[in-house]
């Protein structure tokens, strides 16, 4: 039986930074098939804000079957199964993203710049089955995860990691307020229903001179602008939201938090022909749809085209060239 989307969204969508108006920009008629919508699910955006969302939301229980699926896919290493021929074009291509991808270095270094030294307190809200967690435990942080998905619970917990469940939107009780130094939210956003929630959540766990660290999906960048909702990190369903960098720095800006630093990441990963191949079984799913009958497939990705790609991107300023922004943000008036 087919996943519901929620009945209580709004009959006409609207910005969720300025509640002003906004038009339809993708339509997804796989995903409208997929959980059996009378409409055509689409991503609206808002040209104030720069910013986009998936129209209707899912319903939690649609959630929840995206969420199991994503961990299973991972857990299985399906986004790693294509093993393509290594011809010299291929070799080249790759090493040519890697030499020219300077995005910022290390999160846990961009970080603890802008915190005090000795012991500090950290919180992952979604963190997953705890992989960032764990690299931050090793730097000597004192860690607490919260993830909503049992099944990434129980791996984070496996691994010796204290994870609560809950979410950025609805966080757990036993979690306590004012009590962390560094709040961080690594591509958690594009997820949440109410944004604005989630942010003011994060910020409530602060203590004074704590900084929230906040990235996602760069729909500002040339990757997106490229392959549109086929995008890697386009994801439609389990993501409701599209930030560019000036809309992230808009909601910083409406939820009482000032930018203390930026940072880019993710270009090399655009050249991967894992990449291209998982982007291209997102298409089916977004495009066509369980069951369709239509034609299959996305028009192929010419690998001359990605070399043409690679020369036209590679000197690029990073709010175009990088798949991945981030923020990191303290709430105003802290001291």
């Amino acid at each position: 039986m087919a996943a519901s989307v929620e009945s209580s969204v709004a009959a006409e969508p609207s910005c969720l930074i300025c509640n002003g108006s906004v038009r339809p920009r993708y339509g997804l008629p796989g995903l409208s098939r997929r959980f059996s919508l009378e409409t055509v699910a689409t991503v609206s955006w808002c040209d104030v804000c720069d910013v986009g969302f998936l129209f209707p939301r899912p319903s939690p229980e649609a959630n929840a079957l995206l969420y199991d699926e994503y961990f299973d896919r991972k857990n299985r290493g399906a986004a790693l199964s294509v093993r393509p021929h290594p011809t010299l074009l291929n070799r080249l291509r790759v090493h040519l993203a890697y030499r020219l991808d300077w995005g910022s270095g290390s999160q846990i270094d961009l970080i603890r710049k802008h915190v005090s030294q000795g012991e500090v307190d950290m919180c992952e809200i979604g963190c997953g089955t705890g992989d960032m967690l764990s690299a931050f435990a090793r730097a000597g942080f004192r860690t607490v995860g919260v993830e909503p998905t049992a099944s990434a619970i129980r791996q984070a917990r496996e691994k010796g990691l204290e994870v609560l469940a809950g979410s950025a939107e609805e966080l757990p009780a036993a979690l306590p307020r004012a009590a962390f130094d560094i709040v961080l939210l690594t591509q958690v956003l594009e997820h949440c229903h109410d944004p604005i929630r989630a942010i003011r959540g994060a910020l409530s766990l602060l203590r004074p001179r704590g900084v929230l660290a906040v990235d996602v999906p760069n729909c500002g960048s040339f990757q997106f602008r490229d392959r549109g909702m086929d995008w890697f990190h386009a994801d439609p369903g389990r993501h409701v939201n599209y930030f560019t960098p000036g809309a992230l720095q808009a909601l910083m800006g409406r939820v009482g938090a000032e930018v203390l630093d930026r940072y880019y990441y993710q270009y090399l990963d655009h050249f991967l022909e894992e990449r291209i191949e998982v982007e291209r079984v997102g298409w089916e799913r977004t495009q066509r749809g369980e069951g369709s009958s239509e034609p299959s497939g996305s028009p192929p990705v010419s690998r001359l085209r990605l070399l043409g790609t690679l020369a036209r991107t590679c000197f690029l300023p990073h709010d175009q060239k990088y798949g991945l922004v981030g923020v990191i943000a303290r709430r105003v008036g802290t001291v």
